[in-house]
């Protein structure tokens, strides 16, 4: 496994780069501080199986954009909400397209997070 500095300060970061190999199983661990995190769909390759204490105690914000409504985004979604601890918001932005499609897909990803968050 790859393994990134520990950045023990930083609070606020946004993450484009879709080539981290494991994604946030190496990124989260390296910033225990980490209170808002922004990043592309594409950063949700894999999740740690020890969960980070920043998720668990210190992530507030987490925002992801470029998100596809497909079952191993949702699950990695889910993995956010049901291991932050302290989680006050999960944005989530689709691609840019035609409305009524996007509505679609919108109302369809929100039951199914909702559906998973009771099952956890």
């Amino acid at each position: 496994m790859v393994k990134l500095r520990v950045y023990y300060d930083l609070e606020d970061s946004r993450f484009r780069n879709q080539y981290l190999e494991k994604g946030l199983e190496t990124l989260l661990p390296s910033l225990p501080a980490l209170e808002k995190l922004a990043l592309d769909q594409g950063v949700l390759v894999s999740v740690p199986k020890k969960v980070p204490s920043c998720l668990l105690v210190k992530l507030k914000l987490v925002e992801i954009s470029e998100f596809e409504n497909d079952r191993d985004c949702i699950e990695k979604a889910s993995y956010i909400l049901k291991n932050g601890g302290a989680l006050q918001k999960l944005m989530i932005q689709m691609p840019t397209e035609s409305y009524s499609l996007y509505e679609e897909k919108k109302m369809k990803i929100s039951r199914t997070l909702q559906h998973l968050d009771c099952l956890i």
